[in-house]
């Protein structure tokens, strides 16, 4: 059998010594894989599930955080759109222009104030529903200053045409004034009747009704002046112009008739009242005398509310008269009060 050389000390033959094993606590004759590197490896792979693990751990709670984020950005912006709406909402005519881009600045300024999503998908979520908010307040905001910047636009057309018609009727007595401001009326009338989109039929219907009421507000003017002769020449020339719809026709007749039943009532009362000489009773009696029905009664009511105010007159006079004489008797500057004194 062959002998292993093995390494001999000083003096020793060499392969005389034969090799012995002594085992020490730190050998290990049956080395299995982790002596290869298999129990780092798994050392690593326990520790990257940890890891895992954590990190799902902080990923949920960042979610969670982000679930409570966003709905309280959903309540938030609910609540902020309401409030912001409501602002809008109270600018009304002429100072609703440009209220959309200022509704629409509040919402950036809240927008910059929110609360951020600690993830980009909660982040994303977020952006997502401020921008469905703001597409809907943007609608909203746009409609309502439109609305009320044409319902503005219509008022002023239509205080436009009120005061020209005003014009109309103060100008009753002078043709070129009262033609330029009524000319002015159905023009805005006009543009009006566009803006509303009425028919052609329509829009002409509603210039004549504007010019119309021009013409009767003329003509109650003159009437309430007493000037009843240019009510009738009025009424004469809107007749003539066919510038009165029909119902405002058979008022300004009854206008006129009424004034002129009044007018030559007037007439009728003053010659009574400019003959000498008459009591109260003789002045109602004459009154009587008119022949035409209407005349008589506005003559008659006429005297007699004149007869009662000059009676309430004279009794104040009396009245004073002896006011006057009684305190002269008191302070003794009429000692023997006379007719005269009366």
């Amino acid at each position: 059998m062959a002998r292993i050389p093995t390494s001999a000390l000083r003096g020793q033959e060499v392969g005389s010594v034969q090799s012995q094993f002594t085992p020490t606590p730190f050998q290990n004759l049956n080395p299995d894989a982790d002596v290869f590197g298999a129990g780092q490896a798994r050392s690593l792979a326990s520790a990257s599930k940890g890891l895992d693990a954590f990190a799902a751990g902080v990923q949920k709670i960042a979610e969670d955080d982000d679930a409570t984020t966003l709905l309280e950005t959903q309540n938030n912006n609910t609540v902020e759109s309401s409030r912001i709406s409501a602002i809008t909402a109270d600018l009304r005519g002429k100072d609703a222009i440009g209220s959309a881009a200022a509704g629409l600045a509040l919402w950036s300024e809240y927008e910059k104030l929110q609360p951020k999503p600690k993830t980009a998908a909660g982040q994303q979520a977020q952006a997502a529903s401020n921008l469905q908010y703001k597409r809907q307040l943007t609608r909203a905001f746009t409609a309502r200053e439109q609305a009320e910047v044409e319902a503005y636009k219509d008022t002023q057309i239509t205080s436009s045409i009120a005061l020209q018609q005003k014009v109309v009727a103060d100008s009753y007595n002078d043709p070129v004034a009262s033609f330029a401001a009524e000319s002015r009326a159905a023009l805005a009338a006009g543009n009006l009747a566009d803006r509303r989109g009425m028919s052609q039929e329509a829009r002409e219907v509603f210039i004549a009704e504007t010019v119309s009421k021009g013409r009767i507000d003329a003509i109650r003017m003159a009437v309430s002046k007493e000037d009843y002769t240019r009510a009738q020449t009025l009424l004469g020339e809107a007749s003539a112009d066919d510038a009165l719809t029909p119902a405002d026709t058979v008022v300004a007749e009854s206008l006129v008739r009424d004034a002129s039943v009044l007018g030559e009532g007037q007439a009728a009362s003053d010659k009574i009242f400019n003959t000498p000489g008459l009591s109260d009773r003789q002045r109602e009696q004459a009154a009587r005398l008119i022949s035409d029905p209407k005349i008589r009664e506005k003559t008659l009511s006429l005297v007699i509310t004149r007869n009662n105010r000059d009676e309430v007159y004279r009794k104040r006079a009396v009245q004073a008269s002896f006011d006057r004489v009684a305190a002269g008797l008191r302070d003794g500057t009429i000692k023997d009060p006379t007719a005269a004194d009366l």
